[in-house]
């Protein structure tokens, strides 16, 4: 287990959890390089995550450049963390921003103020129909 791995992984705070969890099984394996082969039956208990949960986030780990993978013909697979900083690597797949990357002063949205009410989105509200409520 390398130390620098698994302080790279905790990190990695843009991650929904499933992809975190993940990747820190996999930073559990790792050497100093970032090299590693668990199976995916070892990183499925790792992580309590179902086996195919496990493959689509190797999936989606692989496409951020998190992590690379190397299938042989035969044999076990090998990945390799791509360590670096945080704020490191390619950028998510689609052009997409991280999650959590902006707040929602980026989404033109502004915070609600102490005491402020949501807008009134036009949601129907059912009738009160207890007599003694208003």
């Amino acid at each position: 287990m390398s130390r620098a791995a698994r302080d790279w992984a905790w990190a990695r705070r843009e991650l929904i959890p499933a992809l975190r969890l993940v990747l820190l099984a996999l930073a559990e394996h790792a050497d100093a390089q970032g090299a590693c082969w668990p199976s995916l039956s070892r990183l499925a208990q790792l992580a309590e995550l179902d086996r195919r949960t496990v493959t689509r986030a190797l999936a989606e780990l692989a496409e951020r450049g998190l992590i690379e993978r190397e299938r042989p013909a035969s044999g076990t697979t090998r990945y390799r963390l791509v360590l670096g900083e945080p704020g490191q690597g390619r950028e998510t797949p689609r052009g997409e921003r991280p999650l959590g990357a902006s707040g929602p002063q980026g989404r033109g949205v502004r915070p609600l103020g102490r005491g402020e009410r949501p807008p009134d989105l036009g949601v129907s509200r059912p009738p009160n129909r207890h007599k003694n409520r208003q």
